[in-house]
């Protein structure tokens, strides 16, 4: 059996010509070799830890940042490298100039080789970001960390980042101005910018191209409404920003969905504002009840229920003499394990209307 005498590690980055190492060392980082961005961004935070940072850039679904750390022993022992990890799936660690591809192998006193770090940006957020890569002798004891960081720039930005209507009365006009900024350079020529809504409660007017303060970047200004007769209740739908092209043809942006929300208010209230039967017998059909309540009896009595979906049985009682009126929600015979994700919709006569969800789920076990 053999026995290792103690061995310090160290990173030590060449990043200004006054660092010095105070100690002896045992790995050593020595010049990267860059391969994205120019420049050595190398800091060393600690003996045996390292990290790298980028520059901005440009998240997107082909965009990865790689750097690569150079390592050496020297120390007077041989240094055994049991295995690499990675923080995540998006971060992997291959080696480079190694005596072998893969781990464990043996690092012989004054030999180097490369970890090359690689990060996938395709399901990062904008924003900074810092991913990690660890090396690891036997017995899980740390060899090295590896850091490598930046920033990702949004492809796009909304000011404000919502359109938020806040609560709004049914039937009332308001509008929401948003300024959208995006990279000149991602707009295709000859195609122009749009923003199209993907749903009924939202509009969008045409958008104005506005002076930019740089060169790299387009700024344009939306108006964005909401329809009259908006479903009663919190409403949310997305914006699309898309490239129009001059046959008609649209492709979405990336990272260019804006969401649209309001909280309509009116003369309708539904309680309980869902139906949850919750646990339903297979096989079997199950029946709750909620109210409608109207501001006056007049809305009452020209109720109307909108059922298109004709997965669930609905039903208005008591007439419409009163302001408040009871809908019996029946629920279908399902199978075990089927769910139930439905919806109905009750229209009053002046147009108002409250979409009301409907779930459930079959199981033979309580």
């Amino acid at each position: 059996m053999f026995r290792f005498t103690p061995f310090l590690l160290v990173f030590a980055a060449l990043l200004t010509a006054t660092a010095a190492l105070s100690q002896p060392i045992s790995l050593l980082v020595t010049q990267p070799k860059l391969t994205i961005m120019p420049g050595d961004n190398t800091v060393v935070t600690a003996i045996g830890t390292a990290s790298w940072s980028s520059a901005d850039m440009r998240a997107g679904p082909q965009a990865e940042l790689t750097h690569e750390f150079v390592v050496k022993n020297e120390t007077g022992a041989p240094i055994t490298v049991d295995h690499i990890s990675t923080a995540c799936d998006c971060t992997t660690a291959v080696l480079t100039g190694a005596t072998q591809s893969q781990p464990p192998f043996v690092v012989n006193p004054g030999q180097q080789f490369g970890v090359r770090v690689t990060v996938s940006t395709e399901h990062l957020a904008p924003g900074p970001f810092s991913k990690q890569a660890w090396l690891y002798g036997p017995g899980e004891v740390t060899l090295a960390a590896l850091t490598t960081s930046g920033r990702l720039e949004p492809t796009v930005s909304a000011t404000p980042s919502t359109a938020d209507f806040g609560k709004i009365v049914f039937e009332s006009h308001r509008t929401v101005v948003l300024f959208v900024t995006i990279k000149r350079d991602l707009v295709p020529d000859g195609a122009t910018v749009v923003m199209v809504p993907t749903g009924p409660t939202f509009t969008v007017g045409h958008g104005r191209e506005l002076s930019s303060p740089d060169l790299k970047t387009l700024r344009f200004r939306y108006l964005v409404g909401i329809s009259p007769h908006a479903p009663l209740g919190p409403v949310s739908e997305l914006l699309d920003l898309r490239f129009r092209y001059p046959d008609g043809t649209e492709l979405p942006i990336p990272d260019g969905a804006i969401s649209a929300i309001a909280n309509v208010i009116g003369n309708l209230r539904v309680d309980p504002a869902v139906v949850d039967f919750q646990i339903l017998k297979p096989g079997t059909r199950a029946t709750k009840r909620i109210q409608i309540l109207c501001s006056d009896a007049h809305l009452s009595k020209g109720l109307r229920i909108l059922n298109t979906r004709r997965a669930i049985g609905v039903a208005l009682s008591n007439g419409g003499k009163t302001s408040v009126r009871t809908i019996a929600v029946t629920a279908p015979k399902l199978k075990n394990d089927e769910l139930l994700n439905t919806s109905f919709t009750v229209v009053a006569p002046d147009g108002e209307s409250i979409v009301v969800p409907v779930y459930g789920i079959a199981s033979n076990h309580e």
